[in-house]
């Protein structure tokens, strides 16, 4: 049976970020490409076919891979912008596309600095909470595209530093926080990040039409 992955668009001949299972690869392609489908063509350009012998099979290396197509996929949204259209709000939401991202970068702290090994927060967190509880998401001037994205970055390489030598199994340090092991923050990080990056996409479409993931 063929199968097609996605790719990052940071690093084509990495390894995959996702895999779709079908009965040929022309199938899948067109699954991912078809009308009706977000950002079809560009969509095709990132998609690539693989052999059997080189797809991801273990659990933590998928957990892993789709978490970082979502942390590109809500940085992708970013491309192009200016830091005024990147602050903007054009939504019924007060969400921005820049908030988004350095809602991201505080909480990529939290859970994999904090809460997986067990580190002191710069802001202070949890011992010290924001009024608004949450002011992580908004922007004013002093924030740019280039100052979130390089910080969401660095956070993304200290988390997946963190957990880089630590069993799924492995209990989190703050335990005080919150009871889980390493398996539970990687899949609540691929689901908040999805959500933000859902977000970004009706964002960045009603700024200025651009769609794709």
């Amino acid at each position: 049976m063929a199968r097609t992955v996605r790719r990052s668009l940071n690093d084509p001949a990495g390894p995959p970020l996702f895999v779709l299972a079908g009965s040929s690869g022309h199938e899948n392609r067109r699954a991912l490409t078809g009308r009706g489908m977000v950002g079809g063509p560009r969509c095709g350009r990132i998609v690539a076919r693989v052999d059997e012998q080189n797809l991801l099979a273990s659990e933590r290396a998928a957990l892993a891979n789709f978490l970082d197509a979502q942390r590109e996929g809500l940085i992708r949204k970013v491309d192009g912008l200016d830091d005024a259209q990147a602050r903007t709000a054009p939504t019924a939401s007060s969400l921005s596309l820049l908030g988004l991202i350095k809602h991201s970068t505080t909480w990529e702290r939290r859970w994999f600095g904090v809460i997986v090994a067990g580190r002191e927060d710069r802001d202070g967190w949890p011992g010290v909470r924001t009024d608004p509880r949450d002011a992580d998401l908004f922007v004013d001037d002093a924030d740019t595209v280039d100052f979130w994205v390089a910080r969401y970055r660095e956070a993304i390489a200290e988390s997946n530093a963190i957990v880089a030598d630590l069993d799924l199994d492995s209990r989190c340090a703050r335990d005080d926080i919150i009871e889980c092991n390493v398996r539970y923050v990687l899949y609540h990080m691929i689901e908040e990040t999805a959500r933000h990056a859902g977000h970004a996409d009706i964002i960045r479409e009603t700024i200025d039409g651009t769609t794709g993931f």
